[in-house]
């Protein structure tokens, strides 16, 4: 008894389907182990940052930081924070974060943001962008820098602190809230 055409087309058909699962199936299990390895470069790469921060941060002077509503241009009627970086270290610093918190007096943080000083993108140790290399600045040993920030969806009681005191930062308190700035990450060269 030989096999029916019918019967041909429904193994022919039955054999591609699943050929395609098992190559679809492959071919996924490979990119999820590709991605899992760019996640795991990705999180070494971020605690050695935290690690070199933690190494260098006493040789990286934060200095003459004013927290202010913006007057001119691009900064006009928005939260802005500058300062001054400088580099005491021997090596030359190619990323850093600053972390910026306003605190109320007992502690709890009502807003916190963070800020990359030397141009470095957001997405620069992100997974999807990894192979990317975005342009930045290097602070070269005993050189500094000025920096400047914008705060964006600041709650409304951070932008009435700010409006009302034009030296918050230089106090570093006012009646009800103070700001604190930390490095969080770093790389040196």
């Amino acid at each position: 008894m030989g096999l029916k055409s019918k019967n041909i087309l429904v193994i022919l058909f039955s054999s591609v389907i699943v050929a395609v699962v098992f190559l679809s199936t492959l071919l996924g299990y490979s990119l999820y182990v590709e991605w899992n390895n760019d996640s795991r470069a990705v999180e070494y790469a971020n605690s050695m940052y935290i690690l070199t921060a933690e190494i260098f941060k006493n040789e990286v002077i934060i200095s003459n930081v004013t927290v202010r509503m913006g007057e001119l241009g691009p900064f006009r009627d928005k939260p802005i924070i500058e300062g001054e970086i400088k580099n005491n270290s021997s090596k030359a610093i190619n990323l850093l974060t600053l972390e910026v918190f306003f605190e109320k007096s007992d502690g709890s943080v009502v807003y916190k943001d963070r800020l990359l000083p030397l141009g470095r993108g957001q997405f620069a140790h992100s997974t999807l962008f990894s192979g990317v290399e975005p342009g930045h600045e290097v602070l070269l040993p005993s050189n500094s820098k000025i920096f400047r920030h914008i705060f964006r969806n600041c709650p409304p009681e951070v932008l009435h602190e700010i409006a009302k005191k034009t030296d918050f930062a230089k106090s570093t308190s006012t009646g009800n809230m103070k700001i604190r700035y930390l490095i969080t990450e770093m790389s040196v060269i």
